[in-house]
């Protein structure tokens, strides 16, 4: 059977409401990295910003849900994600983000800011 003209459109609206357009893209291109968590995946994102001892922040985006991870000369120093309350808990439950997207902005971290 055919598909009518309005289930075209339909399912197009659909698409459109799900995507999430990476925020500051052009800021993040000047000053990091913009990626799809399926073609480099958050392990390597880290450990990238590890061997290079890097300091910024790894943002995470999947769905409407959104996360970041923040790195201070290659070591994490805190993790977000909504309904998580330590860094800890929040930084393994990102880890089994395996599709979205990402933006790395590389900048100083501001651990007195973090940490109160």
């Amino acid at each position: 059977m055919p598909l009518q003209a309005e289930e075209i459109v339909a399912r197009i609206l659909n698409i459109f409401q799900e995507f999430k357009p990476v925020r500051s893209v052009s800021q993040a291109v000047d000053r990091g990295f913009v990626g799809n968590l399926k073609e480099m995946n958050l392990i390597d994102l880290i450990q990238t910003m590890e061997l290079g001892k890097k300091s910024g922040i790894i943002n995470l985006n999947r769905g409407d849900k959104e996360g970041q991870i923040y790195v201070n000369k290659g070591k994490i120093v805190d993790a977000v994600v909504e309904d998580y309350d330590n860094v800890q808990r929040a930084y393994l439950h990102l880890l089994t983000w395996i599709e979205g997207s990402f933006y790395v902005i590389f900048q100083d971290i501001d651990l007195d800011n973090l940490l109160t």
